[in-house]
């Protein structure tokens, strides 16, 4: 086929458009109508990827005393800094003798945090039914940042696109305002080779700024995974936290249809992979690497201890929850 980047810019509009306008790209992917029923379906909710032993009377309480790495009263050690700390916790001291910024931890004792681990990158920003894989993971990852809240647990947010986005632990939705309009922002389509934070880097990021001891959910398509080389930051993460993994799937990457034209973007390969309608050798070539990858995103997940669990994008959130283990 001549111009069959034509063709699959117009299936990907024709797309959006079955979709309708909330998922066109130029509204949030939530309206507070859904944000408030998202709320009142977390509370009670029996099924979580969040390990909540049980509720607390208090946002600094925990379960019992754990001496923590964070903001208190005893100063504990200096850190490098990174985008997003504090400026108040600036050594500006130990800035005057190195040159190098600074951040300085406190001891404290509070109870684990939850992070939850977002992606919206553009391999997110796609769907041929339903709703956008960026949309089902806001609504899953909003209504575990809800049962966070409920439970008193402070909550924060990584989101991964250009760049990793980062929103301090807050205790109530008032403080999460920020993370959950960042979450539930336009998703436009983006161009393949769009700059865009890797998965790896996203990680050791959120791997630095999290105190041991918490519980993080990452929910991902996991596109750009590959699990030779980025197994290592996995390990490192689940060493130090309880990780629980969500993968958001369309079901054209699972199976491609027989009568479209199309584009993929694999992991490390330029330019994308074309399929025509026709191509039945090529379809059978991506179904075995599909497979592949699926397999090596099983394997090293497990060999780190993560749980893996998925949802597609044509399932409504009800059925979605109905696959996860209940808390």
């Amino acid at each position: 086929m001549t111009d069959l980047g034509a063709a699959c810019r117009a299936v990907r509009a024709a797309w959006r458009r079955q979709l309708g306008r909330r998922d066109a790209g130029d509204l949030p992917l939530l309206d507070a109508e859904e944000l408030d029923r998202l709320q009142a379906l977390a509370h009670g909710l029996p099924h979580s990827l969040v390990d909540f032993p049980r509720s607390s009377d208090h946002p600094l309480s925990g379960d019992r005393l754990a001496t923590r790495r964070g903001r208190g009263y005893e100063f504990a050690d200096n850190r490098q800094y990174l985008p997003g700390d504090e400026p108040r916790l600036l050594n500006w001291r130990l800035y005057a003798r190195s040159g190098v910024l600074h951040t300085r931890i406190y001891t404290e004792e509070r109870r684990p945090q939850v992070c939850l681990v977002v992606d919206r990158r553009p391999t997110m920003g796609f769907a041929t039914a339903g709703q956008l894989k960026a949309t089902l993971a806001a609504r899953l990852a909003l209504l575990h940042l809800y049962q966070a809240l409920q439970r008193a647990w402070p909550v924060s947010v990584a989101l991964l696109d250009q760049r990793l986005q980062w929103y301090a632990p807050a205790f109530s939705r008032a403080q999460a305002q920020p993370a959950l309009q960042a979450m539930i922002a336009p998703c436009p389509p983006r161009a393949f080779g769009d700059t865009q934070v890797a998965l790896p880097e996203a990680l050791a990021l959120v791997d630095q700024r999290l105190p041991a001891g918490g519980s993080v959910l990452l929910i991902s398509d996991f596109a750009d995974l590959q699990a030779t080389r980025d197994q290592a930051v996995f390990y490192r993460l689940a060493a130090r936290q309880r990780v629980r993994a969500l993968q958001i799937l369309d079901p054209v990457e699972e199976r491609l249809p027989d009568d479209l034209n199309l584009l993929f973007a694999v992991a490390d390969r330029q330019p994308p992979l074309a399929f025509s309608a026709a191509d039945r050798q090529g379809r059978d070539q991506y179904q075995q690497l599909f497979a592949a990858q699926q397999a090596q995103l099983h394997t090293c997940l497990r060999a780190c201890g993560i749980d893996l669990h998925t949802c597609n994008t044509t399932q409504t959130l009800q059925d979605c929850l109905g696959s996860l283990p209940s808390g």
